[in-house]
């Protein structure tokens, strides 16, 4: 190649490249001013006599704002097969490989999130957490698990969908880690009221067009010691990316939750892989 041609596809490619900053900027921008503006409503659920009110008002919430920043990220979410419903109380778990998965799964179920403790404090996702009936856990402590049963199924109860990761973690992408079975207790139910399980399998196929692989599934995927704020920032500037969101048949906990456990992570450990194929 010429240095003329090489001048040439350096100038073609600075336009494109300062126009497409430009247009995620004013994304943000934009995702960032509906967000500041919606914050004098954001309690206004809470002022609802009737808590099943509350809960359907704060869900709503939690769906607009979760889909309000998923544009901001250029995230495009596609349920597969689509019309799947969503209704009913139920515990929904799925795979995990960062921050933006809370946000997937808010968008399309409703739900209350168990989150761990400080996620509050993280930049956007955690002011969608913030958004009522988050359940807190720290897990190293077996009462505050066995705390966290007792309210997940009290919100079960009153009707309300609670959404977790039983990984516990986030991981790179490229499978499903082991499962921590105490949380599957609340879906037991009292008195035999079980409700059921219903898993998500969650599928980063695209990033810019391109199948994410080991070359550029760090700007999706969030896990071990990444830094946050940096991610966030290079997830902002990605070219838009594309999800799948898999529904598995809905199951009810039976035997041993270890056994119930494993059963469930290796089902959709293979919907992953199974996917992942299809990209």
């Amino acid at each position: 190649m010429t240095d003329g041609a090489r001048s040439r596809g350096r100038i073609g490619k600075g336009p494109g490249r300062l126009v497409r900053h430009s247009v995620r900027l004013v994304r943000i921008l934009a995702g960032l001013l509906v967000l500041l503006l919606s914050l004098p409503v954001a309690s206004a659920p809470w002022l609802l006599p009737v808590r099943r009110w509350r809960s359907v008002c704060l869900s709503v919430q939690r769906r607009c704002w979760a889909r309000v920043l998923l544009a901001v990220f250029g995230v495009r979410v596609r349920v597969m097969p689509p019309g799947v419903d969503f209704s009913g109380p139920a515990l929904y778990v799925a795979n995990h490989t960062g921050y933006l998965d809370i946000l997937v799964v808010l968008s399309v179920a409703p739900g209350a999130f168990i989150s761990r403790e400080g996620i509050v404090w993280w930049p956007l996702v955690g002011q969608v957490i913030a958004l009522g009936e988050t359940i807190f856990v720290n897990r190293p402590d077996r009462l505050s698990i066995r705390h966290t049963v007792e309210l997940v199924r009290k919100r079960l109860g009153r009707g309300v969908s609670v959404v977790f990761f039983p990984e516990a973690t986030s991981s790179r992408g490229d499978g499903v880690l082991p499962f921590k079975s105490p949380l599957f207790a609340a879906a037991e139910g009292n008195d035999g009221a079980a409700v059921p399980v219903r898993p998500l399998v969650l599928s980063y196929r695209r990033i810019g067009g391109k199948p994410i692989d080991d070359f550029n599934r760090d700007r999706v995927y969030w896990y071990g010691d990444m830094g946050l704020l940096k991610h966030v920032w290079r997830l902002l500037l990605a070219p838009g990316i594309d999800v799948v969101v898999k529904p598995l048949p809905e199951r009810t906990v039976s035997g041993r939750r270890t056994e119930f456990a494993e059963g469930l992570r290796a089902d959709m450990a293979r919907e992953l892989a199974e996917l992942g194929r299809g990209a």
